[in-house]
């Protein structure tokens, strides 16, 4: 299972949250994710919503089981 937008909207805000704190913005995100129960998977199938032909968006892989 994917991210739902309002998580994803959450890990967005908690990215920039911690840029504010002086961090870089994966951390907040990244954090926001693994507290809300998901795994990056890089041996998944790439999940961005164009399949990564502009690059890979930050919530790519990110799946709950």
């Amino acid at each position: 299972m994917q991210p739902t937008q309002d998580e994803l909207r959450k890990a967005f805000k908690a990215g920039f949250q911690s840029i504010d704190e002086g961090d870089g913005f994966y951390t907040g995100f990244h954090s926001h994710l693994e507290a809300s129960g998901y795994q990056r998977a890089e041996n998944a199938v790439c999940t961005c919503s164009d399949r990564g032909e502009h690059g890979h968006q930050p919530e790519c892989r990110w799946l709950k089981n």
